[in-house]
């Protein structure tokens, strides 16, 4: 791996950790969340009527059901990372994992 490889996967990890409320273990990775507030702001940009609300208990789950799907995707990939014999999860890592996880999910 050269130093801008290197470099570029620190600042991937950087912008992972601070998606999951900055964890610094998986153990931490496992119980991050994401603000509800932002879930509520995403499924209203993906609303094609203005007018549709979604109620809270929906919106508790559609960030848990976030939560689990990130959680995944960043286990799966540092997996095939550690497979590959990688130090650092590179955006090509998660891309070898994302068509088998969308289809899990």
């Amino acid at each position: 791996m050269t130093g801008s490889e290197s470099e570029a996967g620190y600042e991937s990890e950087a912008n992972f950790r601070l998606v999951f409320n900055m964890a610094e273990t998986d153990d931490e990775v496992d119980s991050a969340t994401f603000k509800q507030e932002t879930v509520a702001k995403l499924l209203q940009n993906a609303f094609k009527d203005e007018k549709t609300r979604i109620n809270s208990d929906a919106l508790e789950l559609a960030t848990e059901y976030l939560r689990i799907f990130v959680a995944e995707a960043a286990h799966r990939a540092a997996a095939q990372a550690q497979a590959a014999s990688f130090d650092v999860v590179g955006i090509e890592h998660f891309e070898k994992i994302l068509p088998q996880l969308l289809l899990d999910f």
